[in-house]
This record gives C-alpha cells, structure tokens and sequence, in this order.
C-alpha cells in the first residue's frame, strides 16, 4: 500500500511541474561574467593561456606626429582567443590613437578572426608578429610590432561600444578614504601602489598661472619604485617640451636649458629609509611631491594626481631663472608594479621638431 501512495504521489509531483510548465521552460543561467586580476603566462602548448586582453606594445603612428606637441598613445584592446572548435587562434580590437586634443570614434574589428604568426617573448606575456600588424583607420595607419598580455579578461567589443568600455581602466587611491586597510585609501599598501606608473601631464601652473598640455606643452613622466625591507627607491623620470610660442618657456625653463626644441628631461632616483617618511609607501610617495587630489569631483580624484616636483634630497625644485615654483597636474594612464620593470620608457628625444 506505502509503495502505491508513493508512486502516486510522486506522479502528482511529476503532473504538477509539467502542467507550470518547470521542467520545460525554466532556462538554465548562463555564465556569469568573470572578471580576473590574473594574467595567465602564456604556454605555446597549451593556446588557452593566449586568452586573454592585450594593449600595443610596440608600435607606429603614422603619419608620424612630429609636427604637433602631443603623446603618441595607441589606447584600448586586442583581445585574443583560442577557438578550440577550429584549432585556431583568433582575435578582435578596439584601438584609438589618443592624444591630447583627440575626439570621435576608433578602429575596431568586431568579429573574430585567424590571428597573423607570432613568436612568444621569454617573459611569457609579450607576443610578437612576425609581420606587423597593420590597421588602417581614419587617414592613420597603426603598424603594432608587437603586444603585452593586460590579464586573462575578454573586453566585449561591439558596434555601440565606446572606448571606456573597451579600454582598461586604472584608478588611483582615494585621499578622503581612510584606514590602512581600506583598498581605496592612499594609506592603505594597496592604495599607494596605485600611484606606479605612466602620466600624461595635464597642466603646469608656474608662478600661478596655468599652462595647458598640448597647447603649451606637452608632457609625461614614470613612477617605478621598487621597496627593501623599509627601503624605498622611487625612480621618476620626465619629459616636457615647451611651446616657441609660449610665455611658459621663460617660465619654466632657465636660460641654460633654452633650446632648439626647449626640452626638459629628469631622470632621478630617490632613496628613502624608514626615517625618511612615516605612514607607509603612500607617505614615501608624498616625500617625492607626488600628491592625491581631495577635491569634490570622485572621477578626478581618483585618476589624477598633482606633482610638485622635488630634488633628491626632498627639496622643492625651482625653475626658470626666477627660481619660480612650479606644480603639475598628472593624468594617470597606465599601472605598473612594485619591484617591475616600467611600463614605459621614456626617451630623451623631442616630440616635435616644430615646437
């Protein structure tokens, strides 16, 4: 008798479902998307490890930009991807030469396609072409020898996708977060980490007058500090040309350093020991002039810095022949690591040959 109730209740159950439609219609939940810090090393035999978001490496805009005062940045993302169906290794991009003054769309390749040969760096995150890449867009032509994995992420790029959404985005440390804990917080060792890495410079207010980049300069500078026990070495270099036309050129620069393309260069190291800052690498940071922005705007704050450049003893430097004060504004553009290599390289070489 239980074994008939049983099987009678358990066709009700069954008639039940079917009727709601359950077993029918309620759709499995795809995939959440997966958002990783990782950047898998590539292994040649195992194409998995290719998947992943990569930025041009090494690479050529032209026509060349030697005419203009602005920094040559190709910005967005290739992203590559092993189609184990077909055995191939496959890619798309969004990419856009981004300068100071530049607007409008970008380059992009929605679908998929076979990926060109290549060689792998011994880093196991650089891939080279063995022919380059070329992408023709909007009367420039974008030659990319080579390309650096970002980390194992795929950027979704689409028709109505805009280049914030393709591009890796990087945010400094927060200066009204508090706790040495807090990821966000400049006190924090997360937080001060966030400032390693690649600026372009916005602005440079000397003798309180501010002097914009692109019209009266153009500018960019590396932070790549590296840390022993309480020791910290912070090297920073930067590079700024001047303007002919511009009044920052008196400003700015001393009459010795007046020249055919009115280019400053600094390339310092500083050292710091535990009694040289208290509070951490973010106060090692503070010790060099690199400062978080406490203004109201959160956009601003956290992917801008300014700099009021110091000489290596931690005094401020001063320019122009008047001993004028000067301070930088810093657009944050790309991250780097403690104890790495830069991310870029800066190159004691003039922007334009017309400043």
């Amino acid at each position: 008798m239980k074994k008939i109730l049983l099987k009678y209740l358990l066709l009700t159950i069954t008639a039940a479902f079917m009727l709601t439609g359950c077993l029918e219609e309620n759709e499995v939940m795809g995939p959440i998307p997966y958002k990783s810090d990782t950047r898998t090393d590539i292994d040649v035999n195992n194409p998995s490890t290719f998947n992943g978001n990569y930025k041009p490496l090494d690479y050529i805009v032209d026509p060349e930009k030697t005419n203009v005062l602005d920094i040559l940045y190709l910005q967005g993302s290739i992203n590559l991807f092993y189609n184990g169906s077909s055995k191939k290794l496959t890619y798309n991009y969004g990419l856009k030469y981004t300068g100071y003054n530049t607007e409008g769309d970008y380059a992009k390749q929605i679908e998929l396609i076979d990926f060109p040969e290549y060689t792998v760096d011994a880093d196991k995150k650089t891939v080279r072409f063995k022919e380059p890449l070329i992408i023709n867009y909007n009367n420039e032509t974008y030659t990319i020898n080579s390309i650096q994995k970002v980390d194992d992420n795929l950027k979704t790029i689409t028709d109505t996708a805009s280049l914030s959404d393709i591009n890796t985005q990087y945010t400094l440390c927060d200066p009204r977060e508090v706790g040495s804990s807090n990821p966000k917080s400049c006190t924090s060792v997360n937080g001060a980490m966030k400032y390693i890495g690649y600026y372009r410079i916005e602005s440079i207010t000397c003798n309180n007058v501010i002097y914009t980049g692109g019209k009266n300069f153009a500018g960019e500078m590396v932070t790549n500090p590296s840390l022993l026990g309480l020791d910290v070495t912070i090297p920073i270099t930067v590079k700024i040309q001047v303007a002919e036309s511009s009044p920052l050129k008196q400003c700015f620069l001393k009459t010795s350093e007046l020249n055919a393309y009115n280019l400053y260069y600094t390339d310092d190291t500083y050292m710091l020991t535990g009694s040289d800052y208290q509070g951490g690498l973010s106060s090692a940071f503070t010790k060099v002039g690199l400062i978080g922005l406490n203004v109201d705007d959160n956009f601003e704050r956290t992917s801008q810095i300014e700099y009021k450049p110091k000489d290596t003893s931690f005094n401020d430097l001063t320019f122009g022949d008047a001993g004028n004060k000067v301070t930088m504004r810093l657009k944050f553009i790309e991250q780097g690591t403690l104890n790495a290599s830069p991310v870029k390289e800066i190159e004691n070489i003039p922007y334009t040959v017309n400043p």
